[in-house]
């Protein structure tokens, strides 16, 4: 009776602890599969999204097909924006939202005048790149751009980065003088005249907030 009393005590600790050994195993195992099963429907969900038409494309798809044809003027729904959109890109995309549903449309192609007008602008001067990522127009007289920016930033260390955002800049031609107070009474704005032109530039990051202020709408 000693000698079997003397067996157990040496033999119930191993098999605790390939009992222990064999539960942890089978979570491990679990956890594995599971993230396998994850995995998986991650990969069922890759698709290529595309922000004109709000479709989803396999890869095959759009390599056989193509995307679709465009409309800058498709109103997106909220949830979409802020799936497919992060940080500033949703705030952006918020604030062209907005023009769409109150009916302002997309100008797709520009005038030589609109276009040598643009680019002849100092403000750009000081950029390394400027774009016209998008141009509401407003009425005959007056237009919205969303430009796009790129700069050079000092970072971590020292360090120098290339920074691009979207800025908002309006287009008036001959405002009225009541317009041109409003606008030029606006905190953080720089104006322009060019003959009976006005250019008015919001300088921070293109948002629904700077779209209202600009057009003088609640």
């Amino acid at each position: 009776m000693i000698l079997g009393f003397n067996i157990m005590d040496n033999v119930m600790p191993v098999i605790v602890l390939v009992a222990v050994v064999t539960i942890a195993f089978l979570y491990i195992r679990k956890d594995h599969n599971a993230e396998n099963k994850e995995h998986l429907k991650n990969l069922e969900d890759e698709y290529l999204y595309d922000p004109e038409t709000g479709e989803k494309f396999t890869l095959e798809e759009v390599e056989s097909k193509g995307f679709p044809p465009s409309n800058p003027n498709r109103i997106k729904t909220d949830e979409e924006i802020e799936r497919y959109f992060i940080e500033e890109g949703a705030d952006v995309e918020f604030a062209k939202n907005y023009l769409r549903k109150r009916g302002y449309k997309v100008l797709e192609s520009e005038s030589e005048e609109e276009v040598s007008r643009f680019e002849n602008i100092s403000w750009w001067e000081s950029y390394e790149g400027v774009y016209a990522d998008t141009i509401f127009k407003i009425n005959e007289k007056s237009y919205l751009y969303f430009v796009q920016v790129t700069y050079s930033s000092i970072g971590f260390k020292g360090r120098r980065d290339s920074v691009s955002e979207i800025q908002l800049m309006l287009w008036l031609r001959n405002p009225l003088s009541g317009s041109l107070e409003y606008l030029k009474s606006i905190k953080d704005i720089d104006y322009i005249q060019n003959g009976n032109d006005y250019f008015f530039k919001l300088s921070k990051i293109a948002n629904l907030e700077g779209v209202k202020q600009l057009l003088n709408q609640e």
